[in-house]
């Protein structure tokens, strides 16, 4: 394997900038994942 240090940016929708998950997507409650948006993939978030 090379050397292939990238940034990987990524969004949850629903949360903001230094929340936390709700428990209702923690396995503790309806045990169902929030949206990603991996901005690496789609050429950066914003």
């Amino acid at each position: 394997m090379g050397d292939n240090n990238t940034i990987l940016e990524f969004e949850c929708l629903g949360i903001e900038n230094g929340g936390v998950f709700p428990p209702e997507h923690t396995g503790r409650g309806e045990d169902s994942s929030p949206e990603f948006i991996l901005g690496s993939a789609i050429g950066g978030i914003g």
